[in-house]
């Protein structure tokens, strides 16, 4: 199945708007890559074909097409 442009720029438009939100309010995420392995950090940047980590100081420069899903931290609030 093909996608058209208007499907593109509007996949690259909630995909950007989702991790640059995260990085905004420097929420803990976890990355999971394509290869099952699991990072955990803040994100620090993002641009075209790169987002960055930051995790306890250590700056991990992640190429985003081996990356399978971004999974923020959710908190929860016991009452």
């Amino acid at each position: 199945m093909e996608h058209s442009p208007t499907q593109s720029r509007e996949n690259t438009t909630l995909e950007y708007s989702f991790i640059r939100e995260l990085q905004a309010s420097q929420t803990l995420v976890s990355v999971f890559l394509r290869n099952g392995l699991q990072l955990k950090g803040v994100i620090t940047d993002i641009d075209k074909d790169t987002l960055s980590l930051n995790n306890n100081g250590q700056i991990q420069l992640i190429y985003k097409h081996v990356i399978s899903t971004i999974c923020p931290k959710v908190t929860t609030h016991s009452g």
